[in-house]
């Protein structure tokens, strides 16, 4: 292994002149050792003591801070912001917040967590920024170090997402609220603990239920309307199941296909007022914020709902034997090669060993609501 202790300038280009806020470079690190401070940038495997005003900063730094800021800060002890900034972005320590193709001046940042995913986004304008807080807001936090930089651009007729230092997608403005999400949804992914599986979480009786099934079985509105009649929803897309067997959410918006609007509308009025979005796959959705916390915990899981929705067949309860359960929750089952692992299935047992599983056939959310209840009433079998 071989490092190199001091830094090398080979990135002119990225001059403090050009940025208007940097940020740690990912994997960076500060380190004390017999009250020296020293930096470790693996990307280049350079190793140095750090400068005393870079290491007071470097919290702040690892959250990203505006070039404004420095100034103020080492005009305060009489320092040049622009030669230590330029120092350390020349030793790739820092880097300057944008896309690969513009460096914008940030208007204002909001810092989320995901489950395990912490991120910060970056916009240079009011309109993005007003516009995904309000689809985002339950899952703002208070300004942390986040490696995950996101830079949002605005333009009159698009707006573009990049992550930092990448290349900008853009897209029209009625379609940033699924895009957005997409994005956040395979980050969230990567950094989950646990295996990820596609169904909807409420959480009752501090258990969890799960709602699963194949597209169109109805899983997202009805877990919304359950969030409205006495369950607690924490997520209606995607649950990460853990080594234990127990489940977490992760708690994205909640996605209201247009059909379902006025399904939802007496259970949730403030639905009108939400901006419409166009999916990928030309669906037109909503989205509802949770009160979910941005970490949902841990829950056991009680009572699995694998829905049937049908109009032809009678409203009912179903049990489900283990074999149907495990292929139910494979279903939707997800992982980065797409195999099923010796800790997964573990994970699968574990969850399956705990829990009632049943099919749900129904028509109407009332049926759906009442059928619900009836499951996860504890010492009960449903009929």
């Amino acid at each position: 292994m071989n490092l190199e202790t001091a830094p090398e300038s080979d990135s002119a280009s990225l001059s403090p002149a050009r940025a208007t806020h940097v940020h740690s470079a990912p994997g960076t690190c500060l380190r004390t050792v017999d009250g020296i401070p020293l930096l470790f940038v693996p990307e280049r495997q350079l190793l140095f003591r750090a400068d005393p005003f870079a290491a007071g900063l470097w919290e702040q730094l690892r959250e990203g801070m505006s070039m404004d800021a420095l100034d103020k800060a080492a005009a305060a002890e009489g320092l040049d912001a622009v030669q230590i900034v330029s120092d350390l972005l020349d030793a790739g320590v820092l880097v300057p917040i944008g896309s690969d193709e513009a460096i914008p001046a940030i208007a204002g940042r909001m810092f989320l967590r995901v489950g395990a995913l912490q991120v910060c986004l970056n916009f240079d304008g009011p309109r993005a920024q007003a516009l995904v807080r309000g689809m985002l807001a339950h899952l703002e936090t208070a300004p942390v170090p986040c490696e995950l930089q996101l830079v949002i651009r605005e333009e009159e007729s698009r707006i573009g997402v990049a992550l930092n230092g990448e290349e900008t997608g853009w897209c029209s403005w009625e379609q940033i609220g699924p895009e957005l999400k997409i994005l956040l949804t395979d980050l969230a992914l990567e950094s989950l603990d646990g295996i990820a599986l596609h169904t909807a979480l409420l959480e009752t009786g501090g258990d969890a239920l799960l709602l699963v099934g194949m597209p169109g079985a109805g899983k997202s509105t009805l877990s919304v309307a359950l969030g409205r009649s006495g369950f607690g929803l924490e997520g209606d897309d995607i649950a990460a199941l853990h080594a234990d067997g127990r489940a977490s959410a992760l708690p994205f918006p909640a996605t209201v296909k247009d059909g379902s609007w006025p399904l939802l509308a007496p259970l949730c009025p403030e639905l009108e007022e939400k901006p419409a979005f166009l999916r990928p796959d030309d669906k037109i959705v909503r989205y509802l914020p949770l009160s979910a916390e941005p970490e949902p915990p841990r829950r056991p899981v009680r009572t699995v709902l694998c829905l049937d929705r049908s109009s032809s067949r009678p409203a009912g309860l179903e049990p489900l034997g283990v074999e149907a359960a495990m292929a139910a929750l494979l279903e939707g089952a997800w992982s980065e090669d797409e195999r099923l692992s010796t800790r997964a299935f573990t994970a699968l047992t574990a969850c399956i060993g705990g829990a009632r599983f049943f099919r749900m056939t129904y028509d109407s959310l009332e049926e759906a609501i009442e059928l619900a209840r009836r499951a996860c009433e504890t010492g009960k079998e449903p009929g």
